[in-house]
């Protein structure tokens, strides 16, 4: 919250031809995450650190902060727009904080397969907008437009902007500035809003459910395989947090060189092998938990079978005794017919 709290207070406030101490104090905390990313790498492996997405973020955010550091003084407009992108970053990294919380854990990972989703839909709408967009540029500009630029920005923004309610219909009815009048005009448009406002929509709609019924089923084991790996990722982070995390690699080093002790430089084998013990347990929990519910489900299943044939055999048998009990009064009338 407090690097948070100093990243805004940067970001928002005009920056003077002369460094600041927020400056200063930001650009060494996020040194020091940096440096907090490259023991998490020497830690495990590249390949490794780099399919964790949280990860990912990270690199990306240190990017956009140094890039905004590389523009601090040649051009101030450019060094804003990279920390604003910057910190939309670090906000969000604070989701990985509430990841562990067994009400947003799962929701975190609704969210997570549910970007994938847009991504492919994000795919058939842009395939579906440039079709459209190169029908509106020929019908309404027949001579075409002398700005390549204006071209492209038209065929792009008219479709997208029409998706949300803009549908450009003074530029699609008008005969000016070089545009033509066409009948086609308003038919294509209401093809476009069809597939893109109906279709489309419901089609992501559709996707998005189908996303969240899947993971529903399996959220909380997601979330504890989730939580597992934080607690793992916190168990063997130095005990102090960015940009006092310096004095723990300091610290760290220094053992390594004065060989002062044989294990690794983060992180301890007493509590790797609790924790290795602790998830052994947990896996024997859970599968004697899954073993517990198939059982439980097939004696349910045979219970529900021997129940339905026994009600079957007592009606047969039920059956007999009425048959034998006609058999018999049938008998007897018979009997009482003879001397006549």
């Amino acid at each position: 919250v407090a690097f948070l709290m100093l990243y805004v207070d940067v970001s928002i406030h005009d920056m003077p031809p002369m460094v600041t101490w927020q400056e200063v104090m930001l650009f060494i905390w996020v040194c020091t995450m940096v440096l907090d990313e490259g023991r998490q790498i020497a830690r495990t492996n590249f390949h490794e650190w780099v399919q964790d997405g949280w990860n990912q973020m990270d690199f990306v955010m240190i990017v956009f902060y140094m890039t905004s550091v590389g523009f601090r003084f040649s051009d101030v407009i450019v060094s804003k727009q990279f920390m604003g992108l910057g910190g939309i970053i670090f906000f969000l990294r604070l989701l990985n904080a509430c990841s562990i919380n067994e009400d947003l854990g799962p929701l975190l990972i609704m969210i997570r397969k549910m970007v994938i989703d847009i991504i492919l839909f994000l795919f058939i709408l842009f395939v579906a907008m440039i079709g459209f967009g190169v029908a509106y540029q020929a019908i309404v500009y027949p001579h075409g437009k002398e700005d390549w630029a204006d071209s492209i920005q038209t065929m792009i923004t008219w479709p997208y902007f029409q998706i949300y309610g803009e549908l450009f219909l003074e530029d699609l009815t008008a005969a000016e500035d070089g545009r033509t009048v066409s009948s086609l005009s308003p038919l294509l448009l209401a093809l476009y809003m069809i597939i893109s406002n109906v279709l489309l929509l419901n089609l992501l709609i559709a996707m998005l459910s189908d996303t969240y019924s899947k993971v529903k089923e399996n959220s909380m084991e997601l979330w504890r395989s989730q939580r597992y790996e934080s607690i793992v990722e916190a168990e063997r982070s130095p005990i102090l947090p960015p940009p006092l995390i310096i004095f723990s690699i300091i610290h760290d080093i220094g053992r390594s060189v004065m060989h002062m002790e044989d294990q690794p430089v983060v992180g301890n084998s007493t509590a790797d092998n609790k924790l290795s013990r602790f998830v052994q347990m947990k896996r024997e929990d859970f599968l004697r938990e899954k073993a517990e519910k198939v059982r439980t489900s097939t004696n349910g299943l045979l219970g529900d079978s021997i129940g339905k044939i026994e009600r079957v055999l007592n009606l047969l048998l039920e059956d007999r005794q009425i048959q034998a009990q006609n058999i018999e009064k049938l008998t007897k009338e018979i009997a009482q017919l003879k001397p006549q």
